[in-house]
């Protein structure tokens, strides 16, 4: 499925400017059509089909213990000498690290415009926060979503492409100016 990242904010507030802040940042929002999941809120999806390739919630996870202790098992059943399962493990482990690196840069790279685009976002709408929420489904925020999903209120000075990397899918997040 697709990545949909819906940014939104609270009436009133200046979407035209809105919108050329994030033409200008290359985050290219418009105001989604159809039903708003509140009253008082303005969603704003994608100028495009969908956000795949943006790398909000695409940080780094943690490593599956249990699957390294079921490639020692393999090991050990092939009849690998413990010295040789260790170095193996730690050659594994070693490019792990180098994957994981490459990959951060690369996300953390792309989410600098992001970064731009909610630290100006406040003050181009008039607004006090800039709110984002993102699904892998292909579905933009929904009445549902609004009513039911957890919410998060993050300090934007607090903001960098890391944080944006780490948020969770499914998640109401608040960017609050001047916390």
């Amino acid at each position: 499925m697709c990545t949909m990242v819906s940014v939104f904010v609270t009436t009133p507030a200046d979407i035209d400017a809105l919108e050329a802040w994030s033409d200008e940042c290359g985050v290219r929002r418009r105001r989604r059509g159809g039903p708003e999941p509140a009253r008082a809120v303005v969603v704003l999806g994608t100028g495009g089909m969908c956000d795949c390739g943006v790398s909000i919630g695409a940080g780094p996870r943690a490593v599956d213990g249990a699957r390294a202790q079921r490639k020692e098992r393999e090991m050990r059943q092939r009849g690998w000498s413990e010295a040789k399962i260790r170095r193996a493990m730690a050659q594994r482990r070693e490019a792990e690290r180098r994957h994981e690196e490459r990959d951060r840069a690369i996300a953390l790279g792309s989410l600098d415009e992001w970064v731009t685009f909610l630290e100006g976002a406040p003050a181009h709408a008039r607004v006090h926060s800039v709110g984002l929420f993102y699904r892998n489904d292909g579905v933009s925020l929904s009445a549902r979503d609004w009513q039911s999903a957890r919410r998060e209120r993050i300090a934007l000075a607090s903001v960098e492409p890391l944080t944006l990397a780490r948020l969770d899918e499914g998640v109401l997040y608040e960017f609050v100016a001047g916390t």
